[in-house]
């Protein structure tokens, strides 16, 4: 019976330790997409083809769903006796404020203040770029649910040059993962979730180690070292979006993800060296073509490191090759807590 409970954990806890930090990059590169592509505006009822601004309300209101779906076309002001004059546009692009009165008097000199409507006509083919109604389920998402529209104007306000448009950074590196997870809000979904993750591979070690005892393996090598890596991983995880103007503070960090990964490389290796010696002993609970493809994958992680670490040791990469280097690296040693996951049987109790 407690065979099978210590099975049932370490295939839960090798699932958790690879759903948690998956969820955590893709929110994160989600999140950062997002806010690399849409844009707020002022509120003002923007319509397809004609939308007609009043000027006596002079508050400024910024949201992301009422936005204009089509860029700007032609332009006009309407005075208080009803003269319309068409004015030159000096951005197509909405978001960047072409609106404000102060630009067109520059502009305009024989302007005078009794502008009381500017009236925008869109064009009928060429598309807003920033506005989220073009991007559908980033439309229902954010006119679902208010608060995360809130939080991200304040996020776009407040960190107008932390995001940009990416295409993908697995294939073009275009930023880092804690570039992507170290601003608000994508720092309160990476770092619990990153911090759940030391929890349950602090647990999947754990676990292991208990089978191994329930077998009479004496081998508390690989727990160690997993031990000291999900230590490394919380100080990592707890120091992102923490910005000092310090060289140390850099190295430190450099070192903390660097031991990280080595400690972590160095516990598969060791738990799956002592589960191929042992496999006789628990041929009833293990899938031996699964160890044999995890024997692999081990072997490819060590040459694919030492790689990694000569190029960049020997070599002064990009900072593109260098980011589509970090996303696929971590993202592949993830693929180990799927095989362990998938190693142990489901046995009866």
């Amino acid at each position: 019976m407690e065979l099978y409970l210590l099975t049932k954990k370490a295939r839960r806890y090798a699932f958790l330790s690879l759903t948690l930090p998956l969820v955590a990059l893709i929110l994160c590169l989600i999140l950062y997409n997002l806010l690399g592509q849409i844009q707020f505006y002022k509120k003002i009822n923007w319509q397809d083809n004609i939308t007609i601004r009043q000027l006596t309300d002079n508050q400024i209101q910024y949201n992301f769903v009422d936005c204009p779906k089509y860029k700007l076309d032609k332009k006009y002001f309407k005075y208080n006796n009803d003269k319309v004059k068409e004015v030159k546009i000096v951005d197509k692009n909405l978001y960047k404020d072409p609106d404000e009165i102060s630009k067109f008097k520059k502009l305009n000199a024989n302007l005078d203040d009794n502008i009381i409507e500017i009236i925008y006509r869109h064009s009928k083919s060429e598309k807003e770029f920033g506005c989220v109604k073009n991007k559908p389920i980033f439309f229902m998402l954010l006119s679902s649910f208010s608060f995360v529209e809130k939080i991200l104007i304040e996020t776009k306000l407040t960190k107008k040059t932390g995001f940009s448009k990416i295409k993908n950074p697995y294939f073009y590196g275009e930023i880092s993962i804690s570039r992507s997870a170290r601003y608000y809000p994508a720092n309160l979904i990476f770092k619990p979730l990153i911090i759940m993750t030391t929890f349950f591979l602090f647990l999947y070690w754990k676990n292991n180690l208990n089978i191994f005892r329930k077998f009479s393996i004496n081998n508390n090598t690989f727990f160690y070292l997993g031990s000291f890596s999900c230590l490394f991983l919380i100080l990592h995880a707890s120091f992102l979006g923490l910005d000092f103007d310090s060289k140390l503070f850099a190295q430190i960090r450099k070192v903390i993800i660097i031991m990280f990964i080595l400690l972590e490389i160095a516990a598969q290796v060791t738990l799956t060296i002592s589960l191929v010696k042992h496999k006789k002993k628990l041929e009833k609970y293990i899938k031996f073509t699964i160890l044999k493809i995890k024997v692999v994958f081990i072997v490819f992680v060590f040459l694919l490191t030492v790689s990694l670490i000569l190029i960049l040791a020997l070599s002064d990469p990009s900072t593109a090759f260098k980011n589509i280097a970090e996303w696929n690296y971590f993202t592949f040693l993830l693929i180990y807590y799927l095989l362990s996951g998938l190693l142990w049987k489901k046995v009866t109790s």
